[in-house]
């Protein structure tokens, strides 16, 4: 028998006249209650960010109720597996979750109700194209606790777009050239506060360099790809680390892509590509593949961002590019680095009569496919 049979019958009605008639009934406190799961929530971000279907479907019961943010429902915790399994093996598999905020109700002994807002970076449509970032939404979570412990009971998910007021009659113009103010309201940093976790912060910092190197290799047309500033200036040089000479374009944005996927190697635990400094092992030439080579670069650098925590922050990382360090001491690097390279690119497209992206009126979104 499911969730939702057992609380259509009679218990359900016991718990309803509860509610009516002594609301505070459960008032008690309920923090250690609360601490379980907020914690839940924590290992359910971590889950999903490792890509562990079966981590991730532990958190629910054995016969939970499931719908996803397309109305798709699962009726068990070996279907919730199965399902997760199949779209970390390409959907997902990229994709890095954030929760944001987490608010918890008691209505009733040993049952909650918790509302968790959330944001997700890397994640593809079906067509295999990378979604506009970053995709937000809320869950619905019916927690029970089962000996001692909680697990989610039914969950359902939705996506979520900037509230705004209901309209009190037909617009007054066509809805075309209707545009909301509210949708473009950022949040305060009292209300940002209140969300922030450490993969948020450094998820947001790489945003905008995200946005601005891979607008500025968009903007640059390729016949200015081999352009390279005071050519012939610097060739007898030795520098300790990088060419001699000022990179071409191509060149920069060949190392930048090299290095964000040396960084997350190193983030991961794993051997980094070789010789970034001099262009790296990669075989991409053209602006198309140098601007593959980019976007690819920067999804598998945010899926590394995004599970770093409180528990890892300081994990001792090793490696040649910005080792030795900590975790949190590379992602600040990784920062770092675009920002100086995104610096030496605006340089290029200056140069050559053309506005950085980021740096017009209306900036245009980078694309998804190339």
């Amino acid at each position: 028998m499911n969730f939702t049979a057992r609380f259509l019958g009679t218990p359900i009605v016991a718990l309803v006249a509860s509610l009516l008639c002594c609301p505070g009934a459960f008032s008690a406190d309920q923090s250690p209650d609360e601490t379980a799961i907020r914690n839940l929530q924590i290992r359910q971000q971590e889950a999903w960010n490792h890509h562990d279907a079966k981590a991730y479907a532990s958190l629910f019961s054995q016969d939970a109720d499931v719908v996803n943010v397309v109305g798709w429902w699962w009726k068990s915790r070996s279907e919730l597996e199965s399902k997760l399994a199949r779209a970390y093996a390409f959907l997902f598999r990229d994709s890095t979750l954030t929760i944001t905020d987490v608010q918890i109700k008691f209505p009733a002994a040993n049952f909650a109700v918790a509302h968790v807002s959330w944001t997700m970076l890397g994640a593809k449509s079906p067509d295999g194209n990378p979604l506009h970032l970053p995709q937000k939404g809320v869950q619905t979570q019916f927690l029970m606790k089962h000996a001692g412990e909680w697990l989610i009971a039914a969950f359902q998910n939705v996506n979520s777009v900037p509230e705004i007021p209901f309209p009190l009659g037909p617009p007054a113009a066509p809805r075309a050239e209707v545009k909301s103010e509210t949708a473009l309201e950022e949040p305060t940093a009292a209300e940002m506060s209140k969300k922030e976790t450490i993969a948020s912060a450094l998820l947001r910092g790489l945003q905008l360099q995200e946005y601005e190197v891979r607008s500025a290799a968009e903007a640059m047309p390729e016949e200015k790809y081999g352009y390279r500033p005071a050519e012939g200036k610097f060739k007898d040089e030795k520098p300790n680390f990088g060419p001699a000479e000022v990179r071409t374009f191509a060149e920069q944005v060949k190392h930048v892509a090299c290095a964000n996927l040396a960084f997350a190697a190193e983030l991961d635990g794993q051997k980094p590509p070789g010789a970034c400094d001099k262009g790296g092992p990669s075989p991409a030439k053209t602006k198309k593949e140098l601007l593959i080579y980019l976007r690819d670069s920067f999804a598998a650098i945010r899926k590394s961002l995004g599970v770093i925590d409180s528990q890892n922050m300081f994990d001792p990382i090793e490696g040649p590019y910005a080792g030795p360090n900590t975790r949190l001491g590379l992602a600040t690097v990784v920062i770092w680095h675009n920002a100086d390279h995104y610096g030496q690119m605006t340089l290029h497209l200056r140069l050559n009569g053309i506005v950085p992206p980021a740096s017009l009126s209306n900036p245009p979104e980078v694309k998804d496919t190339y």
